[in-house]
């Protein structure tokens, strides 16, 4: 509880109450300290989800609108900036879009 700034005794057990509900946390015997941590479960995330066209629409305008501030008023963490959102439009497998931003990174 100190740990955590926490003032009272409720907010741990709210906390408590919500990690069982979770799943993370198991009570035994409704004693009060007969918690057990569960074994994590592992999220399998859907490989197959594609980027519908309105949020690849959305990354690109985004994209683009970094590139023009960049223009504007170039330095180097904007333009390390550039270079992970061109990485995670290819990530994404939003290919060309990606591919024709990489020929407007600047060099050096």
């Amino acid at each position: 509880m100190r740990a955590l700034d926490y003032k009272s005794v409720s907010t741990v057990a709210i906390h408590v109450d919500n990690l069982i509900t979770k799943g993370h946390l198991k009570k035994r015997d409704k004693s009060a300290r007969s918690l057990e941590v569960l074994t994590p479960v592992t999220v399998v995330s859907n490989t197959t989800s594609q980027v519908t066209k309105v949020q690849e629409k959305w990354l690109v305008d985004l994209v683009e609108s970094r590139f023009k501030e960049y223009d504007e008023e170039p330095d180097g963490k904007k333009r390390d900036d550039l270079f992970v959102l061109v990485g995670a439009l290819h990530v994404l497998g939003l290919d060309a879009a990606a591919t024709a931003f990489k020929s407007r990174l600047p060099k050096s």
